[in-house]
């Protein structure tokens, strides 16, 4: 499942972060994701703005906490 949903527009990209189970935590698939899109939209001359938002009630609760634990230890 995409962690990342994008949406190009014209000018600007709808970017919604897609796990609204968790409300929106961070995990290692959404940061590559997240990573990747920025990476790519740097070369787009056409992109004048970011609309970054979340699925569901929540934007982003931060790090999903049971993924910080399991890499608490490394």
């Amino acid at each position: 499942a995409e962690t990342v949903l994008i949406q190009k527009e014209k000018f600007y990209y709808t970017v919604r972060l897609n796990r609204p189970e968790k409300h929106n935590a961070f995990n290692p698939e959404m940061i590559g994701e997240l990573t990747k899109f920025f990476e790519e939209v740097s070369n787009d001359k056409f992109a004048g703005a970011i609309l970054l938002t979340g699925a569901g009630t929540s934007f982003c609760a931060g790090g999903d906490i049971n993924w910080m634990k399991s890499i608490a230890n490394y």
